[in-house]
């Protein structure tokens, strides 16, 4: 690459350095690249398959199956011939009238051992998202991948799928935790190695690509035109500046820059 080439892949990755972390990567991406948002979304998948970050989840797999966080749930279970807990009185009642007065039935107070908790859910919910990057990776984005990684992010992803799919998983819902949640998983009594790993795979899925990725996915037009735009918000906002994005457009202040591509798709 020339220094011309470097000097512009710079100001790409010194304006991501400017993005609002509150936008989301990909619509970020989107108004700072033009590409189309579907192909920065197999982007994002192949890029967090390949990450450290879920590397390290993945490595400690085996332990952290073993040692999954569990809960005892009570339930009701309708029994006959037998007791298998406490006698739930009022609903064996209601019970027997419904089974002709029948003595034998009962409905007792079972505790059976659950998996689906925030943790769980979070590692389920990582472990899916992970699970993507194999079509990612195979898509119009994937083929520029040289051979190499792109069949390291393939076996990563059909790890993931396999780790899944683990009995003790198998019945957790994926999902990303809340806000308590996530408080509650920072918490110093949570504060194991396993849930920090957790964590910075999450944060990771929410910043899947860094500066240099965004100049990587710019061509050489747009490349320039970055350069303007940065030089034109230092002067005018100052060195901290910080740009949001809405509807494919960047805005820093007074400030906008609409990529050609986003601009012909609006006018579209």
């Amino acid at each position: 690459m020339s220094g011309g080439e470097l000097e512009r892949g710079g100001a790409t990755e010194a304006l991501w350095a400017h993005r609002d972390r509150r936008t989301p990567a990909v619509a970020a991406a989107h108004a700072l690249t033009g590409l189309p948002t579907p192909m920065l979304e197999q982007a994002s998948r192949i890029s967090f398959a390949a990450s450290a970050e879920f590397e390290a989840v993945l490595a400690g797999m085996d332990e952290r199956i073993r040692a999954l966080p569990s809960l005892l749930v009570s339930s009701s279970q309708r029994c006959v011939h037998e007791v298998r807990g406490p006698v739930l009185w009022s609903e064996t009642i209601t019970a027997r009238a419904n089974s002709f007065g029948d003595e034998d039935v009962f409905v007792c107070s079972a505790v059976t051992r659950s998996y689906d908790c925030a943790e769980n859910r979070l590692l389920a919910w990582l472990l899916q998202r992970a699970g993507l990057a194999f079509k990612a990776a195979r898509s119009a984005m994937g083929v520029h991948l040289d051979p190499g990684e792109r069949r390291r992010i393939e076996e990563t992803a059909a790890s993931a799928r396999r780790w899944r799919e683990t009995p003790r998983l198998r019945g957790v819902k994926p999902q990303r935790p809340s806000r308590l949640e996530l408080a509650r998983l920072r918490a110093p009594h949570r504060g194991s190695s396993g849930s920090s790993e957790l964590l910075d795979a999450y944060h990771r899925s929410h910043q899947p690509f860094s500066g240099s990725d965004m100049a990587e996915l710019t061509d050489l037009a747009t490349l320039d035109a970055h350069a303007e735009f940065l030089e034109e918000a230092v002067t005018a906002l100052g060195p901290d500046f910080v740009f949001s994005c809405s509807g494919g457009t960047l805005r820093a202040g007074s400030l906008s820059w609409c990529h050609p591509a986003n601009a012909a798709l609006a006018a579209g």
